[in-house]
């Protein structure tokens, strides 16, 4: 995670109006995030944009679509490191993709996503499997962020940041097994022959995805308020099946009602199982 290191401290009134211009100009609502969390990335981006004021920045991203479609980016942290929480993956690989073998079509959704690492690490894990069956849903934050997703760009700094985590991965040798160098960019090697699903939705509106076998929901609750949090949690664990998978991140808490709904596979590891029926 970056840490971020800015000396501009921006008043709460002028946050808002930042974030009330963002939202006329780009239909992208801030308003239920963290107040604490969209603050310092807010002063991260100015810092780093040389911005030294509210309406400095106001200015700017009124005269330049680019800087303001960066702006929302900036919010939702570049993670470079693949296969993040490695004994994870080897457990989804031992334990839970095994399970799917005598199903004749399998559902992953991969909600509110705005980088393409967790989707490849999967992607990679999936080579040992008849992919075929797979459909594989991925809602992007926004559209820029689908973009990316569909076509990553991995660098060095993904390969470097990844190196620890393949030596522990099952599937891998080392590095040169998941990347291989393209015209300078390095890319994961996946052999997937099933279905990529990309679009651009707000869950909190929209309509409601269900019925998956396995949900990637990591790393997302740090963005969002209390009440936010809760809301796309419960959204979350609606859209599995009985008996399916819910993938969270490390340092992420559920509180006692999602807890009737889901159980606790392994402790130390952030996967849950929803509950085939409820105890009244």
């Amino acid at each position: 995670m970056n840490t971020i290191i800015s000396n501009i401290n921006l008043s709460e009134v002028e946050l808002k109006h930042v974030l009330s211009e963002v939202k006329c100009l780009s239909n992208f609502d801030f308003s239920l995030y963290s107040h604490s969390f969209i603050k310092r990335r807010t002063e991260y981006f100015m810092s780093k944009n040389n911005i030294f004021s509210e309406g400095d920045l106001i200015y700017r991203i009124n005269n330049s679509s680019a800087l303001l479609g960066h702006f929302i980016e900036n919010v939702f942290f570049q993670q470079f490191e693949l296969f993040r929480d490695v004994e994870l993956w080897n457990y989804i690989e031992e334990k839970v993709l095994p399970k799917f073998l005598k199903q004749t079509e399998v559902k992953i959704y991969f909600p509110y996503s705005s980088g393409a690492e967790q989707l490849y690490s999967f992607l990679y894990i999936l080579n040992n499997f008849n992919t075929e069956k797979f459909k594989i849903y991925i809602t992007g934050v926004t559209d820029r962020h689908v973009s990316k997703i569909k076509n990553p760009n991995f660098t060095k700094a993904h390969v470097k940041a990844s190196e620890k985590n393949i030596s522990l991965l099952k599937t891998a040798l080392d590095k040169d097994d998941v990347f291989f160098e393209n015209n300078g960019e390095f890319k994961v090697n996946v052999n997937y022959s099933g279905n990529l699903i990309f679009t651009t939705c707000d869950f909190f509106k929209e309509q409601h995805f269900a019925d998956f076998d396995l949900v990637f929901f990591q790393n997302k609750m740090i963005f969002f308020n209390t009440e936010l949090k809760a809301k796309s949690l419960n959204y979350v664990v609606r859209s599995l099946k009985k008996g399916a998978y819910l993938i969270l991140g490390e340092r992420e808490t559920i509180d006692k009602t999602i807890e009737k709904k889901i159980k606790h596979l392994h402790k130390g590891m952030s996967i849950y199982k929803r509950k085939t029926f409820l105890l009244t």
